[in-house]
């Protein structure tokens, strides 16, 4: 029983070694989630690099912004895509380094597309 309790401790102790920063403070490593059409992303990066690199990202693929409204802590972006899909990204500030990206293509989702969009965002930080 010792040895099982020991290998559950070992197991623990390194899988969550990633989620920790130089400080030992924990926050979550780059993971996107998709979940009912939208893909969700927490970025370690700073709510202003990431306001940045999203019109940009979203050039380099072609898609032109129509809208775009940021401030110190939220911001949103309407991107008009091909087939007439609008695409929706919005991102919230976490902390100072940390950034949630939310992404959502057209009223269904398409997640492939926004794991695709996001990828070219995050080239741009």
């Amino acid at each position: 029983m010792r040895s099982f309790i020991g290998a559950v401790t070992l197991i623990f102790a390194t899988s969550c070694a990633g989620l920790l920063d130089k400080e030992g403070a924990a926050f979550p490593s780059s993971f996107a989630e998709y979940v009912r059409g939208d893909l969700y992303s927490t970025e370690e990066v700073s709510l202003q690099r990431a306001a940045k690199a999203i019109p940009q990202g979203l050039k380099d693929l072609g898609y032109r912004v129509s809208q775009q409204d940021v401030d110190k802590e939220f911001g949103i972006y309407i991107a008009e895509g091909t087939g007439e899909k609008l695409i929706r990204i919005s991102i919230k500030k976490q902390t100072r380094i940390l950034t949630e990206i939310r992404i959502r293509v057209g009223l269904d989702g398409d997640e492939p597309l926004s794991r695709f969009i996001l990828a070219k965002i995050k080239t741009r930080f």
